[in-house]
């Protein structure tokens, strides 16, 4: 998951399957959408599931929003084709299909007409999609500089402070928002965090840096949510590519590495470090 947290939104790239955090004020304010279409004078707008810039007829671009919570009407994405089932916003019966408050189906029909005629200039539609909460958010992700220590430059070593450890840090602070009471985050480290190796002095700073972030945080963690790391040895499976660097190391297989990342979501610990050895 990719996060963009709410004082980046306005200089923020659009990313398909990104998450977008919305502000903490309380008010219509925390929209995260208008922060990120600052088109025009009036922009977008802060409400409503459709939005545009310029006129209903000929937009610039449309914006639909779908909460996903309306289980008599149930909008859908398929991230795998792309497709979207999308309701509309009249769901009033024997009301006329145009006839709404936004005007959001009038906006479709325009531009259904538009391809229908042969028209082959349509106006951008982007798809946002509430988040909603989710019970575990698990992180085995982040990559790290490897080279001799009298090679490593400070650049080389803000590869893995910027990359493994704050991504995993700020998976962290922006699923806050997005966990559900009692959820569990699970960030992996690896075997360097206490047994280093030639050329791995930023992979085991950045692993011992995540465990202590671990440990910290735990005891701060809000509505019961709790967090672990998983720190497991070299695996099995990437021996083929790693064995030249871990000579001596007894390799893990993946089954039994899994076993610890199941154990901190569905256990009931917090502040643990597992080693998979």
């Amino acid at each position: 998951m990719t996060g963009i947290p709410f004082e980046a939104l306005e200089d923020a790239d659009l990313v398909v399957g990104a998450t977008y955090q919305g502000g903490r004020a309380g008010n219509a304010g925390d929209d995260p959408i208008s922060k990120l279409f600052r088109v025009g004078k009036h922009g977008i707008g802060n409400q409503g599931g459709f939005r545009r810039s310029g006129s209903w007829e000929r937009p610039n671009l449309v914006v639909l929003y779908t909460s996903k919570e309306d289980s008599d009407w149930p909008d859908s994405i398929d991230h795998t084709t792309g497709r979207l089932t999308y309701y509309g916003d009249n769901k009033t019966p024997g009301k006329d299909l145009l006839d709404t408050p936004r005007q959001g189906n009038r906006l479709l029909k325009a531009a259904f007409s538009e391809l229908h005629a042969g028209s082959r200039v349509v106006s951008p539609f982007f798809v946002f999609e509430k988040a909603g909460s989710v019970d575990a958010l698990v992180s085995a992700t982040g990559k790290v500089k490897f080279a001799p220590f009298e090679d490593m430059e400070a650049e080389d070593y803000e590869i893995g402070l910027q990359d493994k450890l704050m991504g995993q840090v700020n998976l962290v602070l922006i699923g806050l928002d997005y966990l559900s009471d009692g959820g569990a985050f699970t960030l992996t480290t690896g075997v360097l965090d206490s047994d280093p190796i030639r050329q791995g002095t930023s992979a085991s700073m950045v692993n011992g840096a995540i465990n202590a972030f671990v440990a910290a945080a735990a005891i701060e963690m809000p509505r019961g949510q709790r967090i672990n790391v998983v720190s497991p040895g070299v695996i099995e499976e990437a021996m083929e590519v790693y064995a030249p660097f871990f000579r001596g190391f007894e390799p893990v297989p993946a089954a039994r590495a899994a076993l610890a990342f199941a154990k901190s979501v569905e256990g009931a610990q917090t502040g643990r470090v597992y080693r998979v050895l």
